[in-house]
């Protein structure tokens, strides 16, 4: 487990957090090939029902880099039955098999569970810097689609909690203590209220709905 709490900067937590789900040394846990595809496939225990990212490989080859609230939950729709709700990579994970391909994972918890998706952003940017092609079944369009979810809903949220449209200065309050940063936040509400998802009433400090 890794825990923000105690570690003393972004750039030590980020290669921590790398270290432990990749690096050299980290944890593969390997499935069984009966298990794949098979609706009433088991997991071996090993694998955390907590919260934090994970990485599937395929042989010695890692092909994916995740997170999710449930670890344990989130890689069976990947590997043994696909959420109707989730975008598992369960079609890849068998192709994978047939080619003879041996299936394993490695995870890391995480602390708070706030930083599961700014973690994932970053080792996704610096491992795809580092080497071209590396997640193949990692999409550009992830990190947008969960953060388009999470803005819609925090403004829901705020709507339906305190009967009135969001602040902008809370909403990036919100934001900075989820994330730990703000850059994307801005092209994030462009983009939403260009498609009409949420509503922006203009002024000293914007304000939206849902």
């Amino acid at each position: 487990m890794i825990d923000k709490r105690t570690v003393l900067n972004w750039v030590d937590l980020f290669d921590e957090c790398e270290a432990a789900l990749i690096g050299s040394q980290c944890r593969r846990i390997r499935i069984a090939k009966k298990n794949v595809g098979n609706k009433k496939g088991v997991l071996p225990q090993q694998i955390s029902n907590k919260s934090g990212l994970y990485a599937i490989w395929v042989n010695g080859d890692y092909k994916y880099i995740g997170h999710s609230k449930n670890i344990r939950s989130r890689l069976r729709s990947h590997i043994c039955n696909k959420g109707r709700f989730t975008g598992a990579k369960l079609k890849n994970v068998t192709q994978a098999v047939q080619n003879g391909g041996r299936i394993s994972v490695s995870f890391v918890e995480i602390l708070p569970e706030s930083l599961r998706l700014m973690i994932e952003d970053e080792l996704i940017d610096r491992i795809s810097n580092r080497i071209p092609g590396s997640l193949p079944w990692n999409t550009t369009s992830k990190s947008k689609s969960k953060l388009d979810s999470w803005v819609k809903k925090t403004i829901s949220d705020y709507n339906n909690m305190f009967k009135c449209d969001m602040p902008e200065d809370v909403l990036e309050a919100a934001y900075l203590m989820d994330f730990g940063r703000n850059n994307d936040l801005a092209p994030a509400l462009t983009r939403l209220a260009q498609s009409g998802k949420i509503q922006v009433t203009p002024g000293i400090h914007k304000m939206y709905k849902v």
